[in-house]
């Protein structure tokens, strides 16, 4: 009886975890003042932040320290934020750099 009350009960929370996306789908939204960057080795924020001043680019939060992933802002007044993210992209600092996106239901 203990054997098959586990299995209805397991079977119960896989069938209510896999339901819970009401069918609605995410979307996600670009926010070109927004920088998404993985750092290479051993490079500090501070550096990037440094080299890009002319932008007022402050650092919003690291994502991932071990990675080394932060999250970046600029104003998008002073530069073109598709022609900012082509030359952070070509920074010796840079690993990798995209927009930052924020998911709406």
């Amino acid at each position: 009886m203990k054997y098959i009350l586990s299995i209805f009960v397991i079977t119960m929370l896989f069938f209510n975890s896999s339901s819970c996306s009401d069918g609605k789908k995410m979307t996600s939204t670009v926010m070109k003042n927004e920088i998404v960057a993985t750092l290479r080795g051993k490079v500090k924020p501070q550096q990037v932040v440094a080299a890009f001043q002319k932008y007022k680019m402050e650092t919003v939060k690291v994502i991932d320290k071990n990675t080394n992933i932060c999250l970046f802002t600029f104003d998008k007044t002073l530069i073109d934020p598709d022609q900012f993210l082509s030359s952070l992209q070509d920074s010796q600092f840079i690993k990798s750099a995209k927009f930052g996106e924020k998911s709406k239901p």
